[in-house]
């Protein structure tokens, strides 16, 4: 039976110095939890995308003066940042993995 694949939600902008410093980081990270996928959603040029993510913001309570990217969307709270995002997913990601075993 093959594992069920969690999606993640990864918000990025295609010009933004942060995101793409931590790609390797997420790339990694994919490919050591085969059972993750992120789902990357580009905010900087697609309005569409920037407006839902704020959205989703509101949703989840996050400061305004907290928003930004990189951020991602697991169990329920916010990453946001390159600093949070790489001392914090992995540790989450194991949260997942507990919480469905």
């Amino acid at each position: 039976m093959a594992a069920e694949i969690t999606q993640i939600d990864y918000y990025y902008g295609n010009t933004c110095s942060h995101c793409a410093e931590i790609k390797p980081f997420l790339d990694a990270v994919e490919k050591s939890n085969p059972q993750i996928r992120f789902n990357r959603i580009e905010v900087f040029a697609n309005r569409d995308n920037a407006a839902a993510m704020l959205k989703v913001f509101d949703q989840y309570g996050v400061p305004r003066d907290d928003r930004g990217v990189p951020a991602i969307l697991i169990n329920n709270k916010f990453l946001i940042g390159s600093d949070m995002i790489t001392t914090a997913l992995e540790k989450e990601i194991l949260m997942l993995k507990n919480e469905k075993s």
